[in-house]
Protein backbone atom coordinates (compact mmCIF):
# COMPACT_ATOMS: atom_id res chain seq x y z
CA UNK A 1 0.00 0.00 0.00
CA UNK A 2 1.25 3.76 -0.68
CA UNK A 3 0.20 6.98 0.95
CA UNK A 4 -0.90 8.73 -1.88
CA UNK A 5 -2.59 12.81 -1.96
CA UNK A 6 -5.27 14.24 -4.61
CA UNK A 7 -4.83 17.66 -5.13
CA UNK A 8 -7.87 19.48 -6.45
CA UNK A 9 -8.60 22.87 -7.49
CA UNK A 10 -11.87 24.64 -7.12
CA UNK A 11 -11.35 28.28 -8.82
CA UNK A 12 -14.61 29.26 -8.87
CA UNK A 13 -15.31 28.06 -5.39
CA UNK A 14 -17.56 30.96 -3.83
CA UNK A 15 -19.81 30.36 -6.75
CA UNK A 16 -20.22 26.79 -6.83
CA UNK A 17 -20.82 27.08 -3.09
CA UNK A 18 -24.25 28.75 -4.03
CA UNK A 19 -25.34 24.98 -5.24
CA UNK A 20 -22.92 22.55 -3.35
CA UNK A 21 -21.52 22.06 0.26
CA UNK A 22 -18.38 19.41 -0.69
CA UNK A 23 -16.40 17.46 -2.74
CA UNK A 24 -16.75 13.68 -3.04
CA UNK A 25 -13.73 11.31 -4.78
CA UNK A 26 -14.00 7.78 -6.39
CA UNK A 27 -11.36 5.51 -6.86
CA UNK A 28 -11.07 2.90 -9.79
CA UNK A 29 -8.54 0.42 -10.14
CA UNK A 30 -8.13 1.57 -14.01
CA UNK A 31 -9.04 4.71 -15.39
CA UNK A 32 -12.10 3.06 -17.63
CA UNK A 33 -13.02 0.95 -14.86
CA UNK A 34 -15.71 1.41 -12.36
CA UNK A 35 -15.57 3.88 -9.46
CA UNK A 36 -16.47 3.63 -6.19
CA UNK A 37 -16.70 6.25 -3.64
CA UNK A 38 -14.24 6.18 -1.08
CA UNK A 39 -15.76 9.58 1.07
CA UNK A 40 -18.92 10.08 2.67
CA UNK A 41 -21.63 12.19 4.88
CA UNK A 42 -18.84 11.50 7.57
CA UNK A 43 -16.09 9.49 8.54
CA UNK A 44 -17.05 5.80 8.42
CA UNK A 45 -14.86 3.04 10.58
CA UNK A 46 -13.63 0.39 7.98
CA UNK A 47 -16.59 -2.36 8.53
CA UNK A 48 -17.04 -6.00 7.28
CA UNK A 49 -20.52 -7.85 7.61
CA UNK A 50 -21.20 -11.17 8.02
CA UNK A 51 -23.72 -12.32 5.36
CA UNK A 52 -24.39 -15.95 6.86
CA UNK A 53 -26.72 -16.42 10.08
CA UNK A 54 -25.70 -17.50 13.60
CA UNK A 55 -24.97 -20.32 14.74
CA UNK A 56 -21.68 -20.97 13.66
CA UNK A 57 -20.09 -24.65 14.23
CA UNK A 58 -15.97 -24.40 13.76
CA UNK A 59 -13.72 -27.65 13.39
CA UNK A 60 -10.22 -26.67 15.36
CA UNK A 61 -10.72 -23.11 13.24
CA UNK A 62 -8.91 -19.46 13.51
CA UNK A 63 -9.44 -16.19 12.68
CA UNK A 64 -6.11 -13.84 12.33
CA UNK A 65 -7.52 -10.05 12.59
CA UNK A 66 -5.91 -6.88 11.51
CA UNK A 67 -6.96 -3.47 12.65
CA UNK A 68 -5.47 -0.20 11.36
CA UNK A 69 -1.42 -0.20 11.86
CA UNK A 70 -1.88 -2.84 15.13
CA UNK A 71 -0.39 -6.58 14.65
CA UNK A 72 -3.03 -8.84 14.23
CA UNK A 73 -4.53 -11.19 16.51
CA UNK A 74 -5.60 -14.99 16.85
CA UNK A 75 -8.96 -16.51 17.78
CA UNK A 76 -8.92 -19.49 18.11
CA UNK A 77 -12.73 -21.32 17.15
CA UNK A 78 -13.85 -24.73 17.79
CA UNK A 79 -16.92 -26.11 18.44
CA UNK A 80 -20.49 -24.55 18.33
CA UNK A 81 -21.12 -20.38 18.69
CA UNK A 82 -24.20 -18.50 18.93
CA UNK A 83 -23.54 -14.69 17.98
CA UNK A 84 -23.48 -13.58 20.93
CA UNK A 85 -20.64 -16.13 22.63
CA UNK A 86 -18.55 -15.64 18.80
CA UNK A 87 -19.06 -11.86 19.77
CA UNK A 88 -17.67 -12.12 23.10
CA UNK A 89 -14.69 -14.26 21.63
CA UNK A 90 -13.63 -11.47 19.59
CA UNK A 91 -13.72 -8.99 21.82
CA UNK A 92 -11.94 -10.13 24.84
CA UNK A 93 -9.34 -11.16 22.76
CA UNK A 94 -9.15 -7.83 21.03
CA UNK A 95 -9.35 -5.93 24.78
CA UNK A 96 -7.08 -7.68 26.63
CA UNK A 97 -4.58 -6.86 24.04
CA UNK A 98 -5.44 -3.44 22.75
CA UNK A 99 -8.27 -2.51 25.01
CA UNK A 100 -10.94 -2.14 22.49
CA UNK A 101 -13.53 -4.60 21.26
CA UNK A 102 -14.43 -4.49 17.12
CA UNK A 103 -17.21 -7.23 17.16
CA UNK A 104 -21.30 -6.83 17.87
CA UNK A 105 -24.57 -7.42 16.11
CA UNK A 106 -25.29 -6.69 12.21
CA UNK A 107 -27.70 -4.27 12.68
CA UNK A 108 -30.78 -4.78 13.27
CA UNK A 109 -31.15 -7.67 14.77
CA UNK A 110 -29.55 -9.41 11.85
CA UNK A 111 -28.21 -12.47 13.74
CA UNK A 112 -25.22 -11.61 11.81
CA UNK A 113 -21.77 -10.60 12.91
CA UNK A 114 -20.15 -7.17 12.37
CA UNK A 115 -16.68 -6.33 12.80
CA UNK A 116 -15.51 -2.40 13.12
CA UNK A 117 -12.12 -0.71 13.37
CA UNK A 118 -12.60 1.50 16.60
CA UNK A 119 -11.10 4.74 14.44
CA UNK A 120 -12.78 6.26 11.32
CA UNK A 121 -11.36 7.89 8.00
CA UNK A 122 -8.88 6.39 5.32
CA UNK A 123 -6.18 5.40 8.08
CA UNK A 124 -8.77 2.88 9.27
CA UNK A 125 -8.34 -0.54 8.18
CA UNK A 126 -9.70 -4.41 8.89
CA UNK A 127 -8.15 -7.20 7.53
CA UNK A 128 -8.80 -11.04 7.64
CA UNK A 129 -4.84 -12.04 7.28
CA UNK A 130 -5.70 -15.76 7.61
CA UNK A 131 -8.43 -18.35 8.49
CA UNK A 132 -10.38 -18.79 5.25
CA UNK A 133 -11.96 -21.63 6.55
CA UNK A 134 -13.92 -19.75 9.71
CA UNK A 135 -14.41 -16.35 7.52
CA UNK A 136 -16.16 -18.23 5.04
CA UNK A 137 -18.50 -19.50 7.68
CA UNK A 138 -19.41 -16.68 8.64
CA UNK A 139 -19.75 -14.98 5.32
CA UNK A 140 -16.69 -12.68 6.11
CA UNK A 141 -14.85 -11.15 2.89
CA UNK A 142 -11.14 -11.95 3.16
CA UNK A 143 -9.78 -8.44 1.19
CA UNK A 144 -8.91 -5.91 3.12
CA UNK A 145 -11.29 -3.35 3.74
CA UNK A 146 -11.15 0.70 4.50
CA UNK A 147 -12.74 3.45 6.45
CA UNK A 148 -14.32 6.90 4.61
CA UNK A 149 -13.17 9.90 5.26
CA UNK A 150 -15.82 12.46 5.15
CA UNK A 151 -16.40 14.75 2.04
CA UNK A 152 -14.01 17.96 1.95
CA UNK A 153 -16.07 20.61 2.93
CA UNK A 154 -16.53 23.14 0.36
CA UNK A 155 -15.00 26.74 1.83
CA UNK A 156 -15.06 30.13 1.26
CA UNK A 157 -12.03 31.78 -0.34
CA UNK A 158 -10.47 28.42 0.07
CA UNK A 159 -9.05 27.07 -4.02
CA UNK A 160 -6.94 24.15 -3.29
CA UNK A 161 -7.89 20.79 -1.29
CA UNK A 162 -5.91 18.13 -0.57
CA UNK A 163 -7.68 13.95 -0.08
CA UNK A 164 -5.22 11.85 1.79
CA UNK A 165 -5.12 8.78 0.95
CA UNK A 166 -3.05 6.21 3.57
CA UNK A 167 -3.11 2.49 1.59
CA UNK A 168 -3.75 3.43 -1.75
CA UNK A 169 -1.58 2.11 -5.09
CA UNK A 170 0.14 4.32 -7.10
CA UNK A 171 -1.86 2.36 -10.21
CA UNK A 172 -5.42 3.89 -8.52
CA UNK A 173 -7.07 6.53 -10.46
CA UNK A 174 -9.45 9.19 -9.02
CA UNK A 175 -12.19 11.20 -9.85
CA UNK A 176 -13.88 14.04 -8.15
CA UNK A 177 -17.51 15.64 -8.51
CA UNK A 178 -19.53 18.40 -6.14
CA UNK A 179 -21.91 17.63 -3.63
CA UNK A 180 -24.38 18.86 -1.71
CA UNK A 181 -25.34 16.71 1.76
CA UNK A 182 -28.46 19.76 2.08
CA UNK A 183 -30.20 18.68 -0.96
CA UNK A 184 -28.40 15.81 -3.02
CA UNK A 185 -27.51 18.04 -6.06
CA UNK A 186 -24.19 16.57 -7.72
CA UNK A 187 -21.97 18.02 -10.53
CA UNK A 188 -20.41 16.08 -13.37
CA UNK A 189 -17.75 14.12 -12.80
CA UNK A 190 -14.00 15.41 -13.10
CA UNK A 191 -11.80 13.29 -15.45
CA UNK A 192 -10.05 10.01 -14.43
CA UNK A 193 -6.55 11.19 -13.23
CA UNK A 194 -3.84 9.65 -10.54
CA UNK A 195 -2.84 10.52 -7.10
CA UNK A 196 0.59 11.51 -6.00
CA UNK A 197 3.23 9.45 -3.50
CA UNK A 198 3.11 11.84 -0.33
CA UNK A 199 6.49 10.17 0.97
CA UNK A 200 8.53 7.25 1.22
CA UNK A 201 9.57 7.45 4.58
CA UNK A 202 7.88 5.88 7.79
CA UNK A 203 5.19 8.44 9.33
CA UNK A 204 7.17 8.65 12.60
CA UNK A 205 9.93 9.84 11.01
CA UNK A 206 8.06 12.96 9.75
CA UNK A 207 7.39 16.19 11.51
CA UNK A 208 3.95 18.30 10.07
CA UNK A 209 5.07 21.74 9.93
CA UNK A 210 1.99 23.86 10.13
CA UNK A 211 1.78 27.83 8.92
CA UNK A 212 -0.94 30.33 9.77
CA UNK A 213 -0.91 33.68 8.95
CA UNK A 214 -2.90 37.18 9.69
CA UNK A 215 -2.00 40.13 9.84
CA UNK A 216 -2.02 42.90 12.55
CA UNK A 217 -6.08 43.35 11.39
CA UNK A 218 -6.51 39.89 12.36
CA UNK A 219 -7.50 39.16 8.75
CA UNK A 220 -5.96 36.23 7.33
CA UNK A 221 -3.23 36.21 4.80
CA UNK A 222 -3.38 34.29 1.66
CA UNK A 223 -1.05 33.50 -1.21
CA UNK A 224 1.92 33.38 0.50
CA UNK A 225 4.32 30.87 -1.01
CA UNK A 226 7.21 29.81 1.89
CA UNK A 227 9.58 27.68 0.13
CA UNK A 228 12.08 25.05 2.25
CA UNK A 229 15.31 24.65 1.30
CA UNK A 230 17.69 21.61 2.61
CA UNK A 231 21.05 22.42 3.62
CA UNK A 232 23.80 19.68 4.45
CA UNK A 233 25.43 17.56 6.17
CA UNK A 234 23.01 14.98 3.42
CA UNK A 235 22.27 12.28 5.24
CA UNK A 236 21.14 8.51 4.88
CA UNK A 237 18.13 7.09 6.65
CA UNK A 238 16.22 3.80 6.66
CA UNK A 239 13.50 2.92 4.14
CA UNK A 240 11.89 -0.83 4.17
CA UNK A 241 15.94 -1.38 5.34
CA UNK A 242 17.58 0.19 2.91
CA UNK A 243 19.33 3.43 2.89
CA UNK A 244 17.83 6.28 1.11
CA UNK A 245 20.38 9.33 0.68
CA UNK A 246 18.48 12.49 1.54
CA UNK A 247 19.10 14.74 -1.61
CA UNK A 248 18.65 18.68 -2.12
CA UNK A 249 16.79 18.90 -5.24
CA UNK A 250 14.28 21.79 -6.24
CA UNK A 251 12.82 23.07 -2.85
CA UNK A 252 9.48 21.89 -1.20
CA UNK A 253 6.73 25.07 -1.67
CA UNK A 254 3.60 25.90 0.07
CA UNK A 255 0.73 28.67 -0.31
CA UNK A 256 -1.38 29.58 2.16
CA UNK A 257 -5.11 29.37 1.70
CA UNK A 258 -7.97 32.09 1.78
CA UNK A 259 -7.84 31.20 5.79
CA UNK A 260 -4.21 31.83 5.54
CA UNK A 261 -3.14 28.39 6.31
CA UNK A 262 -0.70 26.04 5.33
CA UNK A 263 1.16 22.87 6.10
CA UNK A 264 3.94 20.16 4.61
CA UNK A 265 5.62 17.45 6.17
CA UNK A 266 9.12 17.49 6.64
CA UNK A 267 12.09 14.58 7.60
CA UNK A 268 12.49 14.92 11.31
CA UNK A 269 16.38 16.19 12.00
CA UNK A 270 17.23 17.83 8.50
CA UNK A 271 19.00 20.84 8.56
CA UNK A 272 16.48 23.16 6.51
CA UNK A 273 16.45 27.43 5.08
CA UNK A 274 12.97 28.99 4.93
CA UNK A 275 12.21 31.76 2.27
CA UNK A 276 8.87 33.55 2.52
CA UNK A 277 8.54 34.87 -0.63
CA UNK A 278 7.97 38.39 -0.84
CA UNK A 279 9.48 39.22 2.77
CA UNK A 280 12.36 39.57 4.59
CA UNK A 281 12.07 36.46 6.32
CA UNK A 282 14.83 33.72 5.49
CA UNK A 283 15.50 31.75 8.65
CA UNK A 284 17.54 28.29 9.12
CA UNK A 285 16.33 25.14 11.44
CA UNK A 286 16.41 21.91 12.71
CA UNK A 287 13.08 19.91 12.13
CA UNK A 288 12.57 19.04 15.38
CA UNK A 289 11.28 15.74 16.63
CA UNK A 290 7.78 16.21 16.92
CA UNK A 291 4.99 14.94 15.72
CA UNK A 292 4.07 18.94 14.22
CA UNK A 293 4.98 21.72 15.01
CA UNK A 294 3.74 25.83 14.12
CA UNK A 295 6.78 27.00 11.58
CA UNK A 296 6.89 30.91 13.07
CA UNK A 297 6.92 29.48 16.73
CA UNK A 298 10.37 27.92 16.10
CA UNK A 299 11.42 30.51 13.57
CA UNK A 300 10.12 33.81 14.22
CA UNK A 301 12.17 35.07 17.22
CA UNK A 302 15.37 33.60 15.86
CA UNK A 303 17.83 36.17 15.03
CA UNK A 304 18.13 36.76 11.42
CA UNK A 305 20.62 34.55 9.18
CA UNK A 306 22.36 37.27 7.40
CA UNK A 307 25.07 40.12 9.43
CA UNK A 308 25.09 43.33 8.17
CA UNK A 309 28.12 43.88 6.22
CA UNK A 310 30.21 46.67 8.05
CA UNK A 311 33.78 47.89 6.50
CA UNK A 312 36.92 46.78 8.49
CA UNK A 313 38.50 50.18 8.24
CA UNK A 314 37.94 53.90 10.33
CA UNK A 315 35.47 56.21 8.40
CA UNK A 316 37.09 59.52 8.92
CA UNK A 317 35.19 62.17 10.49
CA UNK A 318 33.45 65.10 8.47
CA UNK A 319 34.92 68.27 8.92
CA UNK A 320 33.46 71.52 7.42
CA UNK A 321 35.66 74.59 6.71
CA UNK A 322 34.16 78.12 7.95
CA UNK A 323 31.13 79.58 5.53
CA UNK A 324 30.13 76.07 4.37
Amino acid sequence: MDALSLTIEATDVNKVRELYTHIRVWRSSTATGTYALVTADEAEPATMAGSVDAPYTFASDSLQIKIDDDLALTVALDGAYSLSQLIKEINDTFEAEYGYTIADELPTNTNRLRLRSPITGRESRLEIVSGVAAAALIGLTVTAVLGYQEHLLLRKNVFEYTFWESAGELSYWYRTDYYSVETGATSSVSDPRQGEPTSIVDPTSLSLCRVSMANIGGQPIPDVEIRFFMLPPFEDILVAGSPVTVFPTDPIHITTDGLGYAETSLIRGMNVRVVVRGSWVVRDFEVPDLDEFYLFDLVGTSPDGFDIAKPDYTWAKLRRTPGE
